[in-house]
């Protein structure tokens, strides 16, 4: 499967301390601004529900350039449960997806994709959690 099947998810509880940015100022400044970018690209497009493809072109641009930038190598060992060191388990808030499957909850009339997560606190056990609030 391509890249428009990735979800792009990051912690519910990202802080400061959690950030695991490049070592070097120059780095860690530009990791930053890409995520900065980013947070902007999912709340002017709705975290890419209403995504035009210039705007998806450029999420999966910073995405690109933040995952080369990532200090963890293998970052989905132990994502299978055989690893005791699992670097993605935890909660996860969904911040920008171009996968159809996800992308297509914003079609129905009735309802609006509210937030998004994904529980992978018992690897290989994910569960995704969908919060759906009335148009």
């Amino acid at each position: 499967s391509g890249d428009d099947d990735v979800n792009y998810l990051q912690p519910s509880d990202v802080s400061d301390s959690l950030d695991q940015t490049p070592t070097s100022t120059q780095g860690s400044a530009e990791a930053t601004e890409l995520k900065t970018r980013l947070l902007k690209l999912a709340a002017s497009f709705d975290r890419g529900f209403a995504s035009s493809p210039r705007a998806s072109s450029e999420a999966n641009d910073v995405i690109a350039q933040l995952q080369a930038m990532n200090p963890t190598s293998n970052a989905n060992r132990g994502i299978d449960g055989y690893d005791s060191v699992t670097p993605l388990k935890g909660i996860w808030r969904l911040i920008w997806t171009s996968a159809l499957d996800v992308v297509s909850l914003g079609a129905n009339p009735l309802a609006a994709p509210s937030a998004i997560y994904q529980d992978i606190r018992d690897p290989p056990t994910a569960v995704n959690i969908i919060d759906f609030i009335p148009r």
